[in-house]
């Protein structure tokens, strides 16, 4: 499942919404912002945005305002409601979710957790990968609002634990096949995720006992709980 965009706190965010069936002869779509409880945000409500007749979609400028969290908030959850009338139907109404946190230092990429667990793009999506939840997940269990002194060991950190956060869905992305009439994919052999997974959490663990070994220890009983073991395909 793709992981929610992430916009960062105070900022102006901008959102290309498909308009499936297309506007009709109306030249404006109209949206209203919400929080995670449902109220509106900052007054937001039917903001109206023009377009012209048969637009396909509609590009729709939520301001800064809009996009802040509390300071007791990890994250804010925000839910854009779009309305438009397509040509001789009923008005439709299609809600993009996203969420609002404060900016972090992260420069690890999609392409850091794919190697780490050995898959490619078309087993797993950059939209697949959570690295802010990660590093949101991590700065919690080290009870702290900054990272690692090591910029380097921090962005390791938040590579293992997204590959980690993954660890319930291995196995069906690995059974994926992919094939088009130019390139073709398919695993032959199989992987062991178990292995893999292990491996993973030893460095993790390890990295994190070097800053705190308690906090190692708890953190290994969270990951572990993580997600199932079992294999999806084998039931193995």
């Amino acid at each position: 499942m793709p992981t929610l965009r992430t916009i960062t706190h105070d900022t102006t965010a901008w959102f290309e919404v498909p308009l499936d069936p297309p506007a009709g002869v109306a030249n404006s779509t109209t949206w209203t912002l919400r929080d995670g409880t449902g109220a509106v945000v900052n007054a937001y409500t039917g903001q109206t945005t023009t377009h012209g007749a048969g637009a396909l979609s509609v590009a729709l400028q939520v301001p800064s305002a809009g996009n802040q969290k509390l300071s007791n908030e990890d994250v804010a959850e925000r839910f854009l409601e779009v309305s438009w009338t397509p040509q001789g139907a009923f008005p439709r109404l299609q809600t993009v979710a996203y969420r609002v946190a404060a900016w972090m230092p992260i420069s690890a990429t999609p392409d850091d957790v794919r190697s780490v667990l050995g898959l490619n793009t078309a087993e797993l999506a950059d939209t697949d990968v959570d690295l802010v939840g990660a590093a949101l997940a991590l700065r919690s269990e080290m009870s702290s609002t900054t990272f690692p002194t090591s910029a380097r060991t921090a962005q390791r950190l938040i590579v293992l634990r997204a590959a980690l956060d993954l660890k319930g869905s291995l196995a069906l992305r690995v059974a994926q096949s992919m094939s088009s009439d130019n390139a073709g994919f398919k695993r032959l052999a199989k992987i062991d995720l178990d292995g893999i997974v292990a491996t993973i959490e030893q460095e993790y663990r390890g990295l994190l006992e070097a800053l705190a070994p308690a906090l190692a220890a708890s953190s290994f009983s969270i990951i572990a709980a993580a997600g199932p073991t079992t294999d999806a395909i084998t039931g193995s």
